[in-house]
């Protein structure tokens, strides 16, 4: 600059803003550890952990590859514990509202920050209010709280979607104050992954998050935390959120040393359901002996039919226990929250469910014995994320099963005759013949854990080779190989610890005993008994209301919850046939007619026999017979032709 020329107004306040900031030197670091394990009560951090907390406090942009249940959370409120970092403030990019609730509760009772979450469900400045045209009474009147609030130092963490955060209301409100400017201590970004994956579809503002960076003050580090970052992911979300050259990777990798892998073709036709019928234990009598399950399911419109399929696996005197449920985002905050607490508790034992589980509660869920992924998810990564719920509670162990479609092993992938040689890059490739995709199918394990054990060995011990740049990021070697599932997990996030608990099982090719745990329903005997045929008529109103106020009282009487109405204990349609068919006067009768439709007939059929000899039902009313059609004589059949 030349001599007595004056600076612009950007150049200083740029000046004035990258001077407030001191990267703090190593010797000002030497004792982190012991300091923030005084501040917390713990006896340990791990080393990652101080490693990612130091980068922050000296200005460096991090990204940290961690398993889900290392302690990525840590991550974010170690450096606001610094004293150094008195009254500044973290921005955490979240991408659900239930999550970013749990996260509030986190941060405020394990590591006593202030937080808060930016979203309609906490009443605080949410995008919806926001993006409007016209600012309300009402609307001003909470940004301006929610200005103070934030830029006045109330929160130590704010914790917000990428939408909000890029919003024009947010930026002009927050992001351009001069006090914010001030206190913003970091920006982190949370499952750090979907920047990749959701920043070109639905959620198109991950993608635009680098522009952050002209946004914030110069210097301000970006902090991005994921459990799955393979080499492509990875570069893409360095990309997207303008991460230089000179980036600091920390990655302890995803290994979950504690859980179990399996995987396996399904043997029956998938809208049976069949192949889960060992979620259920055979000799199940309590509600206890079921493993705490999350079975996930991508068809959201699915969840119903494999709750039904599992409820009827049930003893009758446990189908009425909601022992199974759904949990997706379009429920209800009030269902969810109720299902999820009886979960924790272990009155629910099984929840079929969307990543909406698994994101928002999976990190307050440390009992989870088995995660079931039911078809091929998109990737690896959303496996493994899936995977990484199981068993996250100190000294547990877990095991987590991807079922796939039969079709999963008809891509037929590059193989290397030896480990280490690179022989192509699993490219796939239609198989040549009928004969050849058989042969093929059959060697890479299409056939394990079917209904013949001696299938369980037929696989060929081959690795594929791995091609890292393909969408899927090898899901299909991870469902062929014949050498190691774990294996396939280190090569493609390039885990650094690979191993397995010694007490527990690495997965189901390294120790086969595991199939025997993850078994289909046998095939059903082909001989089936001679149904009766019921004759129903018109069915007699005054008997189907007197059955409904039976239904009513006998619900209000067993359930535990209003949860689930008394339909779920007697269905419209057993009401309507025992309304049907006339007066009952034997429990032979009954048991013909609702035995096999009503599943509660086993524990209430003597009640229900006894309530029915108190009704007065007539006779069956026969439907009238159908018209039958008008023959056509020869004059209408000429006219015809």
């Amino acid at each position: 600059m030349a001599p007595g020329q004056k600076k612009s107004k950007r150049a200083r306040a740029t000046q004035e803003e990258t001077s407030g900031r001191t990267p703090i030197k190593p010797e000002g670091l030497e004792n982190l550890a012991e300091q923030l394990c005084k501040h917390l009560g713990w006896s340990f951090l791990r080393s990652f952990q101080i490693d990612a907390i130091k980068k922050v406090l000296q200005l460096k942009d991090v990204m940290v590859h961690a398993g889900t249940g290392y302690g990525k959370t840590t991550i974010v409120a170690g450096p606001l514990l610094h004293p150094s970092s008195k009254e500044k403030i973290t921005l955490l990019v979240s991408p659900l509202i239930a999550l970013q609730n749990e996260q509030v509760k986190t941060f405020t009772e394990t590591f006593r920050l202030k937080a808060t979450a930016v979203n309609s469900s906490r009443g605080g400045c949410s995008y919806e209010v926001m993006n409007v045209s016209i600012y309300t009474s009402f609307t001003f009147a909470v940004l301006l709280t929610f200005e103070q609030d934030i830029c006045n130092g109330k929160w130590d963490i704010v914790i917000l979607s990428p939408e909000m955060l890029l919003s024009k209301k947010f930026i002009d409100v927050v992001l351009r104050n001069s006090r914010f400017r001030e206190r913003v201590l970091s920006v982190v970004v949370d499952e750090a992954h979907v920047v990749s994956h959701w920043g070109e579809g639905f959620r198109k503002k991950y993608g635009e998050l680098g522009i952050i960076r002209a946004l914030l003050p110069p210097r301000v580090p970006v902090v991005a935390m994921s459990a799955t970052l393979p080499a492509c992911v990875r570069q893409d979300v360095a990309t997207k959120l303008q991460f230089g050259k000179e980036y600091d990777y920390v990655n302890v990798g995803n290994n979950r040393a504690n859980v179990s892998i399996a995987v396996r073709a399904m043997q029956h036709p998938m809208n049976t359901y069949k192949d889960l019928d060992f979620i259920i234990p055979v000799a199940v009598t309590r509600a206890d002996d079921i493993p705490k399950t999350f079975l996930y399911a991508d068809n959201v419109n699915k969840g119903i039919d494999l709750e039904d399929h599992l409820t009827e696996l049930l003893p009758a005197a446990l189908r009425q226990s909601g022992l199974i449920q759904t949990y997706s985002a379009p429920y209800s905050s009030e269902y969810r929250d109720e299902v999820m607490k009886q979960f924790r508790e272990g009155r629910v034992r099984v929840l079929v469910c969307t990543d909406a589980a698994g994101m928002a509660c999976g990190c307050d869920l440390p009992d989870i014995d088995v995660v079931v992924q039911w078809t091929l998810p998109k990737t690896v990564s959303a496996f493994v994320q899936r995977a990484g719920r199981a068993a996250r509670g100190p000294h547990l162990r877990g095991l987590a099963i991807l079922l796939v479609e039969r079709s999963a092993y008809g891509q037929v992938l590059e193989w290397s005759e030896k480990k280490g040689t690179n022989r192509g890059k699993g490219k796939q490739k239609a198989p040549q013949s009928s004969k050849a995709r058989k042969e093929y199918t059959t060697a890479h394990g299409i056939n394990r854990a079917g209904f013949d054990k001696i299938k369980d060995a037929m696989i060929e011990k081959v690795e594929p080779e791995i091609d890292m740049e393909v969408e899927n990021e090898g899901l299909y070697a991870l469902v062929q190989t014949g050498i190691c599932r774990r294996a396939v997990l280190t090569k493609i996030y390039n885990n650094v610890d690979a191993g397995h608990d010694p007490d527990v099982p690495c997965c189901d090719l390294c120790d086969p005993s595991l199939l025997e745990r993850i078994k289909p329903a046998p095939i059903p005997s082909k001989s089936k008994k001679k149904q009766i045929n019921i004759k129903q008529g018109i069915p007699h109103l005054p008997t189907g209301e007197a059955l409904h106020r039976w239904r009513c009282t006998i619900f209000d009487r067993e359930s535990e919850t209003t949860l689930f109405g008394p339909e779920t204990f007697m269905p419209n349609n057993v009401i309507e046939l025992l309304a049907s068919v006339g007066p009952i006067h034997s429990k032979d009768f009954l048991k013909q007619v609702v035995g096999s439709q009503w599943y509660e007939y086993e524990s209430f059929g003597d009640e229900l026999f006894d309530f029915l000899q108190t009704i007065d039902m007539p006779p069956m009313i026969p439907k009238p017979a159908k018209p039958r059609g008008k023959k056509r004589g020869p004059e209408e059949e000429a006219v015809d032709d």
